[in-house]
């Protein structure tokens, strides 16, 4: 099980975190992305999709919204 959350913590920061969640989860970002679009929302997204691979890996529903 450790070898498939650690995949799925590697899939979820590099092939699933778009470029510009990259750049536009930090609070201070200057962007024009980030004056229409909030860096939380993009914070959260990345934590969903953390928490959809503790699920994946897992099967638990419990740890996957502690993932969150």
């Amino acid at each position: 099980m450790l070898f498939w959350l650690l995949v799925g913590h590697a899939v979820a920061d590099f092939p699933l975190q778009a470029g510009p969640m990259a750049a536009e989860k930090c609070r201070r970002s200057t962007s024009e992305l980030q004056k229409s679009v909030p860096w939380y929302y993009w914070l959260t997204a990345h934590a969903v999709i953390h928490g959809g691979a503790v699920f994946w890996a897992t099967g638990s529903l419990v740890l996957g919204l502690a993932e969150t």
